[in-house]
């Protein structure tokens, strides 16, 4: 099993290593029957490839839900993408494939796109504000989060990812930002400060 840069980004923020791909790999391998190969044939097709056909059952132990502990302590028991569209997704993959609960936030114009429906619980914005002004308010945003039990929140990029105030209000809320600290954003935010 591959992991996403999203899913790495995540336990990453979390605290805790991830193995890599090449581990996970070699993990799996040493898991499974090694008498595979042992007991199979090689046939030859009339197009000149070759294909193993197995002559007699096998069986594999493909029950790798190990994962060097990756899966067994979840970082976080909920995350919210506060995003939209296929960054929201990604981030939402991401949180199935470590097994936490994900919360998509969506505009009343958004109502039909996929997002919504990848999230394991979806909200509604605010509706009184415009598409975009919506995914912008962070009190309405922090708001659905402390209702909700949202432990953490990731971005995306774009939109409020780089927004101090956002990261400052989560912070203040006991929300885990998943993304640099609010430090960060308020000096390379502004490129007088960056650059001393």
């Amino acid at each position: 099993m591959m992991l996403s840069a999203a899913t790495r980004a995540l336990v990453r923020s979390a605290g805790r290593r991830v193995p890599s791909a090449a581990v996970l790999a070699a993990r799996r391998t040493m898991t499974c029957s090694t008498s595979v190969l042992a007991s199979s044939s090689v046939l030859s097709s009339p197009s000149g490839s070759k294909r193993f056909k197995s002559a007699e059952p096998i069986a594999v132990d493909n029950d790798i839900e190990d994962h060097g502990g990756l899966f067994d302590d979840k970082p976080f028991n909920k995350i919210m993408a506060a995003n939209r569209g296929e960054i929201a997704t990604r981030i939402m993959r991401a949180c199935a494939e470590l097994g936490v609960p994900s919360v998509g936030i969506y505009s009343h114009e958004d109502r039909f796109t996929q997002h919504r429906y990848k999230a394991d619980q979806a909200f509604l914005l605010n509706t009184d504000k415009a598409p975009v002004a919506a995914y912008l308010d962070i009190d309405y945003i922090v708001g659905i989060c402390k209702k909700n039990g949202v432990e953490a929140v990731h971005p995306g990029y774009g939109l409020l990812s780089e927004n101090a105030d956002f990261a400052q209000a989560l912070c203040d809320n006991g929300i885990v930002f998943i993304g640099p600290t609010v430090d960060n954003l308020r000096n390379f935010g502004d490129k007088t400060t960056a650059k001393e």
